[in-house]
């Protein structure tokens, strides 16, 4: 890591951040974590951490342009609501931060509205779901059944009981859905449903830097299905080529910067590819790719110090016990319950996982707190 850069600031404290703290202390950088709320990297001991609760947007401006080290430090976020915070802040930023680890704004712009990410794609000739304007909504024929409805914008962290995603199957199905959002003023994504039988769900990590040059690692959503249209919980790294080819290709016409999760779909049937979408941060299962060797920090910062040889492209296998324990055993869905798979499957990949969301054997504090917090809730229960 070159001596310029030593220090990175973390806006956000979801599992996201801790993964961001655990890679900086492999590098030895010194680490900021900011959030208005306390989540499970503010429990770490990695980082130094600063709470802003009921912070305007200028004393929080103040807050992290005041943890810039001149020439020194880079800035993340770790979700959408904070990328969006930068986007409206980058000049006063920038001025501060030696290297912001996100595409130009124009770009995070068209990534994180889904409706025109999804016209991008068609501009740019990559396969994705037909897009429905909304002005076509009123008129769609039958044949445009299955769709699938989507905020425009991910909310993650925003209490609602408005779904993340819903199949829709007929007209009236539609009307009423998109009534329930109208009356939450929330603007939607219409799009062809894709939830197929044999559709398989993949995340790939990438990073690009500032020369153009690409890194990336596939990883499967075993769990949840694809039908669930919720946030993996068992997720396994593995190479698969045209999943790869399409989100380096993807990052290279978007002109990406940073680091990126990108989503894709591919149906075994027909190979066909889909993308879904660009998230231009790091996302929930970071860790498999720095435990897998893509060390996409260094990547970024000290491209000249990379260590490829030290790239595993399978063979890790990420879990968040609590979250997947639910996919598998609820009883109300779970994949055991309504026979989508065996006990047997299930513990098999248990004794198989090796990255976690919480566990680490140097930074057992988070871990602590949730084993912590479980027990609080039994008891009162």
């Amino acid at each position: 890591m070159p001596q310029h850069i030593d220090h990175i600031v973390i806006l956000g404290s979801t599992l996201t951040a801790l993964s961001l703290a655990r890679h900086c202390h492999s590098l030895d950088l010194d680490c900021d974590v900011v959030d208005t709320k306390t989540g499970p990297a503010a429990a770490s001991a990695i980082p130094k951490v600063t709470l802003l609760r009921n912070s305007t947007d200028q004393e929080t401006l103040d807050s992290v342009t005041a943890l810039a080290r001149t020439n020194r430090s880079a800035l993340v976020a770790d979700s959408d609501a904070w990328l969006r915070w930068i986007t409206r802040f980058r000049l006063e930023l920038e001025t501060v931060f030696e290297q912001i680890l996100h595409p130009a704004n124009e770009i995070a712009a068209t990534c994180l509205d889904k409706s025109a990410f999804l016209g991008w794609c068609e501009d740019n000739g990559l396969p994705a779901p037909r897009f429905y304007p909304k002005s076509a909504l009123q008129d769609l024929e039958d044949s445009a059944y299955p769709v699938l409805v989507r905020p425009k914008e991910t909310r993650h962290g925003i209490p609602s009981a408005l779904p993340k995603a819903m199949e829709v199957l007929c007209t009236d199905e539609l009307r009423s859905l998109l009534g329930q959002f109208e009356d939450e003023g929330v603007d939607v994504t219409v799009c062809e449903s894709l939830l197929r039988p044999k559709v398989k769900q993949f995340s790939v990590g990438v990073v690009r830097n500032a020369l153009g040059h690409v890194r990336a690692i596939v990883a499967e959503k075993i769990r949840p299905p694809a039908e669930w249209c919720a946030g993996g919980t068992y997720v396994a790294t593995g190479h698969v080529e045209d999943v790869h080819e399409l989100a380096v290709s993807a990052a290279d016409k978007i002109g990406l910067f940073g680091i990126a999760e990108i989503e894709i779909l591919k149906d075994d049937d027909t190979q066909e590819l889909f993308l879904i979408e660009i998230n231009p941060r790091p996302w929930v299962q970071y860790s498999l790719a720095w435990r897998s060797g893509f060390d996409f920090l260094t990547f970024i910062l000290a491209p000249q110090s990379y260590r490829f040889e030290n790239e595993i492209g399978s063979g890790r296998r990420w879990i968040s016990f609590k979250d997947d324990a639910y996919v598998a055993l609820s009883r109300s869905r779970g994949m055991i319950r309504n026979k989508n798979m065996t006990v047997w499957h299930y513990f098999a990949d248990l004794l198989r996982a090796n990255v976690f969301a919480y566990w680490s054997i140097v930074d057992l504090n988070p871990w602590l707190r949730k084993v912590a917090e479980r027990f609080d809730k039994t008891q009162r229960t």
